[in-house]
Order: C-alpha cells, then structure tokens, then sequence
C-alpha cells in the first residue's frame, strides 16, 4: 500500500508539530506553591501589615470568605496617648450574654421570660480571635495571636452577608432612603432594591439610619428646650400631656404633646 502525501498536508502537518513543540509539557508548567496562598488568605502569627484598617479589612474578608462575624473586643493605648498600639479581634460568638435578675431588672417572672425569649444571642462562649501588636522599629502592625477554632457552626454565604459587620450601605442608598421618607414612601423597599452584589442591608437598617439622622439634626439643646417647655406646661396646666420617645441610648428621636381633648380625640380614634 503506498501512501501519497500532498504538499499542503506536510505543511499542516509542520505547522502542528511546531505548535506542539512550542507549548510546554506539564512537567515543565510551574507548579502554584498552594501553602503560600494559604498563608496569604489565613492569618499567621507574624503576618505584617501596614496600618490598622488594613488589619482589619483583611480579617473582616478572611471571615466573611469563613462564615462569621468579628468585633473588636479590646484596645490598648499608648500612655499619655491616644494612640492604639495593640488590638483584639474576637468573633462575634465570643462571651456570654449577661442576664439580668428579674428582681434586680425591676420586672416581674413573666416579663423577663418574655424579654428573653424575644431576645436572642449569637454569644456562646467562642475563643476564635485575632491579636496584633504595633512594632516600633517596624512601623507595622504584627499578628502575636491567632485562633481558628469556633465552637459553633459556619454561617452560609448568603447569611453571612448580613452580620453586622459585614453589612454594607453605599450613600446612594442612604441618601435614597432619606428621599424615601420625605416623599411618605416606605423605606424599607431601598433594601429590597440595593440588596445585589455586596450591597446587603435590611429594611431595620434603613429605619437605623433614619434614625440618626434625626438624632444628629436634633441638637442637645433642642431637645433640652422641647423637654423644659413640656414639663412647664403640664405644672401650669393639668390638662396638658407629652410622650417622648428615644432609642437604644437614651437620644430623643420623636415626643409627641398636646391637651387633655388632643387625648381623649386619640382615644376615641385609634382606639387606644
């Protein structure tokens, strides 16, 4: 049997075999060192950085990438300073939720049982943290402790997100909310919006962040005159009456005053 080869198949065939040739086999390929890149994304103790919120953005992506929150538990300063010179990551598992004694709370069995059902805690007692210590001589941040082992469960990565230190709210969509409530919208449908790619915050966020931005419009002193003017009224007048309301630390965020007829109109209207 004789084979006849053409002269454009010799040239493909010369074509492919440099092809071949050129390409390096997989034994010369270089082999990615994988413990290096584990060091590079897992804390070490020794790991340098080159200032604080380097520290903690890398520790706050290495658990969000590991299912958990962090917090900051501890910060020590320089004497005569202000100056931080070394610092505790913890997760948020860490410690114990402190209770209260119901005779000690002023509240009675019932009403506690209540408050601590309503009232859950993510603090079990976990030890995994991260401690770096600022080197002089360096002028670096230095890891002196790291602890991976969690005595709970991972989050998944779709709950992950919305810890509270993992929660993320661009201007936009606080200046959206802002808007929001000016026009009389619900502002909880920002969050519904926003809530794509690293954007994840609740429509509680929302009403936090309203929050604030009536407490920092409404300065000590106003709240000090609308507090003075409702209890003169209400000694000259028995008939007049104000509600106040503040937050988590005690900041006026809403009051509400009128008369005796502004009450019993409430009364008769809402049913109260």
């Amino acid at each position: 049997m004789v084979l006849i080869v053409t002269k454009s198949q010799m040239e493909h065939e010369e074509l492919y075999d440099a092809l071949n040739n050129s390409r390096p086999s997989e034994q010369e390929l270089p082999l990615e060192d994988s413990g290096d890149c584990e060091l590079k994304s897992k804390p070490y103790v020794g790991m340098q950085f080159d200032s604080l919120d380097d520290v903690e953005t890398f520790y706050k992506e290495f658990a969000n990438k590991e299912g958990f929150g962090i917090r900051i538990r501890t910060s020590k300063k320089a004497p005569r300073s202000d100056n931080v010179t070394s610092r505790i990551y913890v997760c948020c598992s860490e410690g114990q939720r402190k209770t209260k004694n119901a005779l000690d709370s002023g509240l009675s069995r019932d009403d506690e049982n209540k408050a601590r059902r309503s009232c859950s805690s993510l603090r079990i007692g976990c030890e995994a943290m991260l401690r770096v210590m600022k080197n002089k001589k360096l002028q670096k941040w230095v890891v002196k402790g790291f602890d991976n082992n969690h005595n709970h469960g991972i989050i998944s990565p779709k709950s992950v997100s919305y810890l509270r230190c993992h929660k993320k709210m661009s201007n936009v969509a606080k200046s959206l909310v802002e808007k929001f409530s000016e026009e009389g919208l619900p502002t909880g449908k920002v969050a519904m919006m926003f809530n794509v790619g690293d954007q994840t915050f609740t429509s509680r966020d929302c009403w936090n962040h309203l929050r604030d931005v009536r407490g920092k419009n409404l300065d000590a002193g106003d709240a000090s005159a609308v507090l003075n003017y409702c209890q003169k009224q209400q000694a000259q007048n028995s008939n007049f009456f104000y509600a106040i309301q503040c937050d988590d630390v005690g900041h006026m965020v809403n009051f509400f005053f009128g008369w005796m007829r502004d009450q019993e109109w409430l009364i008769n209207t809402l049913g109260m």
